[in-house]
């Protein structure tokens, strides 16, 4: 559903600007939609890895992706690789306010503007 992912996408992008910033000296991409006012730090790109249009491929590099282990941005911006029950000591170790930066509801925002019970005409 191409609606939804556009949705999905506006949420990520902005809740993208509550992340620290990646210390690797780039200054990020400004999309042209941001009309020169703000930029996106890329964080990794896993969608154009895993994504081939073969299904069997696709199923396959997921499968490599998620036994390779996990990924974690620190407090300080640091990113660090861990293995997965490593990443999970890591990621508990956290404040919970960096914490929820790595999960969010989405589903539940648009499950609420769903419940419209009348419209004005």
């Amino acid at each position: 559903d191409n609606r939804e992912v556009t949705r999905l996408i506006t949420l990520a992008m902005t809740h993208m600007k509550k992340r620290p910033k990646i210390h690797d000296h780039s200054k990020g991409y400004a999309p042209s939609s941001f009309g020169g006012m703000g930029t996106v730090q890329l964080t990794c790109g896993n969608c154009n890895i895993l994504c081939w249009g073969d299904s069997v491929e696709t199923a396959k590099n997921y499968k490599i992706l998620k036994n390779a282990g996990c990924v974690i941005q620190k407090e300080n911006g640091e990113i660090a690789v861990f293995p997965p029950e490593k990443a999970k000591e890591e990621f508990e170790k956290m404040d919970p306010k960096h914490q929820r930066l790595y999960y969010k509801d989405y589903k539940r925002r648009m499950r609420k503007k769903d419940v419209t019970t009348h419209l004005m005409p």
